[in-house]
């Protein structure tokens, strides 16, 4: 099985992966981060909900900007 995971303290929330995603992982869900590196808020995010349906493909790592996604087999 696939795992995704995101680091929401280095996501800029653009969506890119939610985007690209052929296959519905990614959803998008209110999410505490901090801001600047200390204010906690709670934002609209990139979250990979439905791992279950991820094969891998990588394609949202390969778009993410700021390389926040790990996925693993």
């Amino acid at each position: 099985m696939v795992k995704v995971e995101i680091n929401h303290n280095r996501c800029g929330g653009a969506g890119e992966c939610i985007d690209i995603c052929p296959n519905g992982v990614w959803v998008w869900e209110k999410i505490k981060v901090k801001t600047l590196g200390m204010f906690n808020s709670e934002r609209e995010m990139p979250v990979p909900k439905y791992q279950e349906k991820c094969t891998g493909c990588m394609k949202c790592y390969d778009i993410c900007p700021t390389k926040c996604i790990k996925i693993t087999k």
